[in-house]
């Protein structure tokens, strides 16, 4: 019951950076979910991005600056053991910089997969890959 227990809080977690961090722009929550030693393993288009809390939140804060109305939303997520594997869609006004695209003023929809290790019930590892359209 246990592992079940720790698989739920961690999808609960993968949750709240969509809910929270991306749609909310509450970069607050982020020190409960990411552990200080954080690499993102993922979005390789980002020339300075920053391992631990501070630099997840620095890279959604981008984001969120490049599609100030997106909406995320979770399509599907599963969890074993210390992984969880997420796909999620945003849909967006492209208003600033995204990943080196210059603003179009267009909407545009992002399909998203993710997959987060985590240790002592924190993110350690995330790995992604993201399109536009």
């Amino acid at each position: 019951m246990a592992n079940m227990a720790g698989t739920e809080r961690n999808k609960a977690l993968v949750r709240k950076i969509v809910e929270e961090m991306f749609n909310r722009g509450n970069y607050d929550v982020a020190p409960e979910i990411f552990a200080d030693e954080f690499v993102d393993r993922g979005h390789e288009q980002v020339i300075d991005k920053k391992g631990g809390p501070e630099g997840f939140s620095r890279f959604v804060a981008n984001v969120r600056a490049a599609l100030p109305d997106l909406n995320a939303t979770i399509q599907s997520m599963v969890a074993e053991g210390d992984y969880v594997a997420m796909w999620n869609t945003g849909i967006g006004t492209h208003r600033g910089e995204l990943f080196g695209m210059p603003p179009s003023g267009k909407q545009v929809n992002v399909r998203d997969f993710h997959f987060f290790r985590f240790s002592d019930g924190k993110i350690v590892e995330h790995w992604n890959s993201v399109s536009f359209s």
